[in-house]
């Protein structure tokens, strides 16, 4: 972990202060390594908080990780030290993508995704995210070596609901890999660093992300070109790479069927990964919810649905008919426009009575009466039911 940290700072140390006693072509070639591993650009400057430096109401504990975009401080609130984040602090010239991550982590909510705590008005901008106590999993790939297939399958599948959520909001990540995979003190899998992360419209508008940003290990073919058009099977194929590195601990660089590494592995997994990682995105998996779906049924025929409820991807929405209880009858609603009707009827059956009992026998009034409120009562219903 200190090597990772110290290694970007280096590079941004060597090439801004003094220059280094090398000779010409190697400092070129180590100016082009720093550019294109850790968006270094010249002038660059080199944010670091020391130990016990306090920013508003946050004390600066110690550093978590350090890449081309950012450093990551874990911070303490000084009146609560029990309560603990993650402060990123941006290189230099790369507060506006800062800028836009935070913007990005807005617009999604999901307990797989790192959420977004405050933005402090400091100087230098920063970001004051989620702090996730678990690591990252490229800290427990290096300790622990290749993960066991189940805790690889509950990754895998809590990493595709994360991504699914944010490609439903149009947002692609854009850096997936084993550093951006963060744990949780209770085992919660959360994707960070949305700081490449853009709305889908705005890629298709401007082409692509300006050249090779991210990690060139993990990134798509079409990433990687000047006019490549990026979508969500993009993620999809940096998926796959994360996917073999989680069951094999070796570089994606060059993908092996992961049975020939594990014999123990099944061969779903390697056809899997090899779809993910298509050149062509037309030939990948189209979405997130459809490779949860290959990877259930690969946990279903492992055995390990008894044991452990993996969770299943939500149905594709469909318009269900309305129920039967959730609007009232047809003769019910139109009952009620027939009182006025009724009580006109009754109204004349009170005159009918009044003048049968002068111009007829009572006997007759009474029949007449009677005929009358039925017909009051009746054909108004008769009426519904041809209506219905």
């Amino acid at each position: 972990m200190e090597r990772d940290v110290a290694r970007p700072l280096l590079y941004a140390r060597l090439f801004a202060g003094k220059p280094p006693p090398l000779r010409a072509e190697q400092r070129a070639r180590m100016r082009g390594l720093a550019e294109r591993f850790f968006a270094w650009e010249p002038g660059m400057a080199v944010p670091v908080l020391e130990r016990g430096a306090r920013l508003g109401r946050w004390q600066v504990e110690r550093v978590l990780g350090c890449g081309g975009q950012s450093v990551v401080y874990r911070v303490r609130h000084v009146q609560n030290p029990a309560h603990r984040a993650a402060l990123k602090v941006p290189h230099g010239k790369l507060a506006a993508r800062l800028v836009a991550e935070a913007s990005v982590l807005r617009r999604l909510d999901h307990p797989g995704i790192v959420s977004l705590l405050k933005a402090p008005h400091t100087e230098p901008p920063c970001l004051l995210l989620e702090y996730c106590a678990g690591g990252s999993l490229a800290e427990r790939l290096q300790s622990e070596g290749p993960l066991p297939e189940p805790q690889v399958m509950r990754i895998a599948l809590d990493v595709l609901a994360a991504l699914e959520h944010a490609h439903q909001n149009w947002i692609l990540h854009g850096d997936l890999k084993p550093s951006n995979i963060l744990f949780c003190g209770n085992g919660q899998v959360k994707i960070a660093d949305f700081g490449l992360g853009t709305l889908v419209a705005e890629r298709e508008n401007t082409g692509s992300l300006r050249g090779c940003v991210g990690t060139p290990l993990y990134l798509a073919p079409e990433q990687e070109q000047p006019l490549g058009r990026v979508d969500e099977r993009s993620d999809l194929f940096s998926f796959g790479k994360l996917l073999y590195a989680m069951l094999t601990a070796r570089s994606p660089r060059t993908l092996r069927p992961v049975e020939r590494v594990r014999p123990e592995l099944h061969p779903a997994w390697s056809e899997i990964i090899f779809r993910l990682t298509e050149e062509e995105p037309a030939e990948r998996y189209p979405n997130a919810r459809a490779v949860r779906r290959a990877l259930s049924g690969l946990a279903t025929r492992r055995g390990w649905q008894e044991s452990q409820p993996w969770p299943e991807p939500e149905p594709e929405p469909v318009a269900e008919p309305a129920l039967e209880t959730t609007t009232p009858p047809k003769q019910h609603a139109s009952t009620r426009h027939h009182w006025p009707m009724r009580a006109g009827l009754l109204a004349s059956v009170g005159i009918a009575v009044c003048l049968g009992g002068v111009l007829a026998p009572p006997a007759v009034a009474w029949w007449l009466g009677a005929v009358v409120v039925g017909a009051a009562w009746l054909v108004p219903a008769g009426w519904d039911q041809r209506l219905a």
